[in-house]
């Protein structure tokens, strides 16, 4: 699948199958990032790195983000309870 100059912000992935998917371009501020897979996915750590919360999720290079939640602005009830 192709995601190009695709606006994701503020998304809610759970459990999603990006595996081989194309995000040149893409944007993912402040999205949530739960179990998703994105196996041998373009996409450069830098966009991941826009997330909001990133759990339990599998990058393009096989590896993974445990648990890694910002807080923006210092809202500590911003994220998401897994």
């Amino acid at each position: 699948s192709k995601f190009h100059e695709t606006n994701l912000d503020d998304s809610r992935f759970v459990e999603t199958q990006f595996e081989d998917c194309d995000f040149t371009g893409a944007s993912m501020t402040e999205a949530q990032l739960i179990r998703t897979n994105f196996n041998r996915s373009k996409i450069t750590i830098e966009q991941i790195l826009q997330a909001l919360l990133i759990f339990d999720t599998l990058l393009p290079n096989g590896s993974f983000i445990q648990n890694k939640t910002f807080l923006r602005n210092g809202d500590a009830k911003q994220g998401f309870n897994v």
